[in-house]
């Protein structure tokens, strides 16, 4: 599950190239540098575009006023005309992400606290905007603030737990040095082997209260996870949460924690997987995912109670996307036609 916005999903920068309008020279020396937001290094980036077709590079001293977040930059010596950005989205994600990692720094949790504090990021992404997702797998099992808190610790609970007995679980988080806090976290699940060699397992939801909310919570889980254990029987890298905090999105966090998991899917030439939202799912195309198949949740039940009903019109999530990756050595061959996945077979 994922939480954030994608990182270069849309133009890092939105140009006014009409020179005529500038300020005079008077006030020219009175602006001063440009606030591009915490992310960049005025020394080291510089701003690449299309002018008239053509490619133009302008160093940061030429930028003669800019508005945070890269909502408007005005570069001076320029005649007027027509830009054309989207050539330039890639080289400006990677030259912002390399300004960015100044500031984040993507660490792996080792400690409960640690994994406490990927909880509260994850807690915070999901009501912003709000996530069905986060219903079913943390249930607010009443109204006031200390039936959240009670969620919420068992939460950080119940994932301690289940990362300390998964050797294949790595948590990472993006450390922000500035704030001193996580601000963004991942979980990579890398199987060295074939984790379905005892076919597809039925999912359980105990940490809700037996009843119809919790068959219909395992109801859906089963749905999402369907997909991936009927067509990933091979060792496989797999991304099973993705969440940034709402006041540091569309900063290129979503990248680094994608850089991990899909570096260390390459060193060991693995296949990854993933299930996205309509949000995450530009994200992930950039790191060489495809998509397989949109899911439909059926919420479907043959004389459902009125509690069933009620658990379908209020947690029913929107549709996903399986998302796979091939092998590094198939993707990089060039070779012959690409198998997808449930051409593959089983290996051990």
């Amino acid at each position: 599950m994922e939480a954030f916005d994608a990182c270069d999903n849309r133009p890092v920068w939105q140009l006014h190239s009409h020179t005529s309008q500038l300020p005079g020279d008077e006030k020219n020396a009175q602006l001063s540098r440009p606030e591009l937001g915490p992310l960049m290094n005025y020394d080291e980036i510089s701003l690449g575009l299309w002018l008239h077709r053509r490619e133009a590079i302008f160093p940061l001293h030429t930028i003669q006023e800019g508005r945070k977040p890269f909502q408007a930059i005005i570069v001076i010596q320029v005649p007027p005309g027509g830009w054309n950005m989207r050539g330039y989205r890639r080289r400006c994600a990677r030259a912002r992400s390399a300004a960015m990692g100044q500031r984040y720094v993507v660490r792996e949790a080792k400690t409960r606290q640690e994994l406490d504090d990927i909880m509260t990021v994850i807690w915070a992404a999901n009501y912003t905007p709000y996530e069905p997702f986060l219903q079913l797998y943390f249930p607010v099992l009443g109204y006031t603030a200390a039936h959240r808190e009670a969620a919420i610790a068992e939460s950080r609970e119940r994932f301690w737990r289940q990362h300390q007995e998964d050797t294949s679980s790595h948590w990472f988080y993006a450390f922000d040095t500035v704030t001193n806090r996580a601000v963004g976290c991942a979980q990579w699940v890398v199987s060295t082997s074939n984790p379905f060699a005892s076919g597809t397992p039925k999912l359980a939801a105990p940490w809700w209260p037996e009843g119809e909310c919790r068959r219909f919570c395992e109801s859906i889980l089963n749905q999402v996870y369907r997909p991936r254990a009927s067509w990933m029987t091979r060792p496989h890298c797999a991304l099973n949460w993705m969440a940034v905090d709402p006041g540091h999105r569309l900063r290129g966090i979503g990248c680094l924690l994608m850089d991990v998991g899909v570096a260390r899917a390459d060193e060991l030439d693995l296949e990854c997987w993933l299930e996205a939202s309509e949000m995450g799912k530009p994200l992930y195309e950039k790191f060489g995912y495809q998509s397989l198949l949109k899911v439909a949740f059926d919420n479907q039940k043959p004389n459902a109670s009125d509690e069933w009903r009620r658990c379908a019109h209020e947690m029913t999530p929107p549709p996903i996307f399986t998302m796979w990756r091939p092998r590094k050595s198939l993707h990089a061959g060039g070779q012959g036609e690409l198998r997808m996945p449930w051409a593959l077979g089983t290996e051990r």
